[in-house]
């Protein structure tokens, strides 16, 4: 599976370190961790404190980061993820797709709702400057 949204190294090996992932994503270890207290990733634990991810959680990490690229939520990417194991792909690709639409649609009433707040503040600035200038 191929990133949607951000380009990634090719993977090289069957197995990886937390250390590959930090670097994969250019993100922390606390990350990687959260994503797998919240079960986004299993990766296998052959001893304490040492985990070792395959292909398939490398390319089930390329999903959870791209989502999280677009705002989506760990709950609504869980959600999908379960449903990505359990709907035909076809099928699947339709719930995603309808996630993206519902998350672009916050984005842009968020974007509505900023540029309301940036006119007020512009307005509320612009009367303080005049009233300080005079």
């Amino acid at each position: 599976m191929v990133s949607q949204f951000k380009p990634r190294p090719l993977l090289r090996s069957g197995t990886y370190t937390i250390s590959d992932l930090v670097e994969r994503y250019d993100t922390s270890l606390r990350t990687l961790r959260f994503y797998e207290q919240h079960g986004l990733v299993r990766p296998g634990r052959p001893r304490p404190n040492t985990r070792v991810y395959t292909r398939a959680d490398v390319e089930r990490l390329d999903f959870v980061f791209d989502c999280r690229l677009t705002g989506m939520s760990v709950r609504s990417i869980a959600s999908l993820l379960e449903l990505r194991h359990t709907l035909p792909e076809k099928e699947f690709g339709k719930v995603h797709a309808g996630e993206l639409r519902k998350r672009l649609a916050e984005l842009l009433e968020e974007l509505e709702q900023l540029g309301a707040q940036k006119e007020a503040l512009e307005r509320g600035l612009g009367r303080l400057e005049e009233k300080l200038a005079g």
